[in-house]
């Protein structure tokens, strides 16, 4: 079977790649509700936090193909919750790390100051009026945006982005501004004075934001529906107690399927919501679920080769977070002292005196998925040393004497 590989290149502009299917999960169904219910009430502009590759930029691309009846996504139930006539026109902007009045000037294809870049925008907007459409502007990556404002002009960057949002939150005009953002407004905020930071909450006040939190559990079944290695599981009778046991030991909820744990072979349970919860606490914009999914090169799931008692677990999962994430586990972070005591217990283990070396790398193993079931196992985890031999020896090819 040929490997099926993500596309990674949908975007805004450039919609879904071809034969793409997006499912509209519960949480995205309440975001597009909440912003219904949000305009109904007199808010126009928005912004859609979540980590990176939890799936803002598709929300954003199948609510724009909804807005425009060229999808089957069903976000909205009917497009005239916003417009009699159910008729749309759209501004796309992709973030990137220009000034807002420079990209909106670029979409627009107009040149001048703040204030003509917003009449401009008024006399576009009175153009779409007048063919009974409704104007959405959609912002993905509002982040690098605002990273550059608070880097290079703060005042002035402030003040146009007020401006534009004065604009659109005229009750009485029909639009919408909609951004994505990685994380909360005022994280980019740092290095500012209090004046700055003054204005900077000024603007984010004119924004309803609106957290966009898909869980792991629905993350890795949009996953199994895009992905698969063409590797056949090598022995399922383990695969499926590797399975029970994460079941068990609620290190995965019963929403993560077996099925969908099937399809993401050779990642074993276990490591598959690991590496899942990793990406989105440490991957800092850089890295997701599915980018992962796609690697090659060193650490990488494509080119793992799985065995009878060996599956992408724990300790390759360690491996990869500590490859990509290296700086970010340095920082100081609400896990900085249990990465550094797992990497403390490491260098003990290497110190040990040990029969043969087949035993230190067995040690190193459990040491290393010891430290991850602790970091990003739930409150409910819990895990007996009888079931950590278990995982040890189906997982890891560990022969663990019982």
């Amino acid at each position: 079977m040929a490997n099926k590989l993500f596309s990674l290149s949908s975007n805004l502009k450039t919609g879904f790649p071809e034969g793409y299917n997006y499912i509209v999960t519960p949480n995205a169904q309440k975001v597009a509700d909440s912003i219904i219910d949000g305009y109904r009430s007199g808010v126009h502009s928005y912004t859609l936090i979540g980590t990176y590759g939890t799936g803002k930029s598709s929300f954003l691309i199948a609510l724009k193909e909804d807005l425009k009846k060229q999808g089957k996504h069903k976000l909205l139930k009917s497009t005239k919750a916003f417009n009699d006539s159910g008729a749309f026109e759209t501004i796309d902007i992709i973030g990137d790390y220009k000034s807002l009045d420079t990209l909106m000037s670029e979409e627009l294809e107009c040149v001048g100051d703040e204030e003509h870049i917003i009449d401009h925008l008024r006399s576009y907007y009175n153009e779409v009026k007048s063919k009974g459409k409704f104007l959405v502007i959609f912002i993905d990556e509002f982040g690098k945006v605002l990273e550059h404002a608070a880097k290079k002009n703060p005042e002035g960057e402030m003040y146009f982005m007020q401006k534009l949002a004065e604009f659109i939150n005229v009750p009485t005009r029909h639009v919408l501004l909609i951004t994505t953002l990685h994380q909360n407004f005022n994280a980019y905020a740092k290095g500012l004075n209090q004046e700055q930071r003054n204005e900077w909450n000024k603007v984010k006040g004119r924004f309803r934001e609106i957290v966009f939190v898909e869980p792991v559990e629905q993350l890795l079944y949009l996953a199994s529906k895009q992905y698969t290695s063409g590797k056949p599981i090598a022995n399922e009778h383990h695969f499926k107690k590797l399975y029970t046991l994460a079941e068990k030991t609620h290190f995965i909820s019963q929403a993560y399927s077996l099925d969908t744990a099937r399809s993401l072979y050779p990642l074993d349970p276990f490591a598959a919501s690991a590496i899942t919860e990793a990406i989105q606490r440490y991957g800092q914009n850089e890295r997701s679920l599915f980018s992962f999914l796609n690697a090659r090169g060193e650490n990488s799931l494509r080119e793992f080769e799985p065995g009878r008692n060996l599956t992408y677990n724990l300790q390759e999962v360690y491996d990869y977070v500590v490859y990509n994430f290296y700086s970010y586990l340095k920082d100081a972070n609400a896990d900085s002292m249990n990465w550094n005591a797992m990497q403390m217990a490491i260098e003990r283990v290497e110190g040990a005196v040990w029969d043969n070396e087949q035993d230190l790398l067995d040690a190193i193993k459990i040491v290393k998925a010891i430290g991850l079931l602790n970091i990003l196992g739930s409150a409910v985890f819990s895990m007996s040393e009888e079931e950590l031999a278990t995982y040890a020896t189906y997982a890891m090819g560990v022969e663990c004497m019982r």
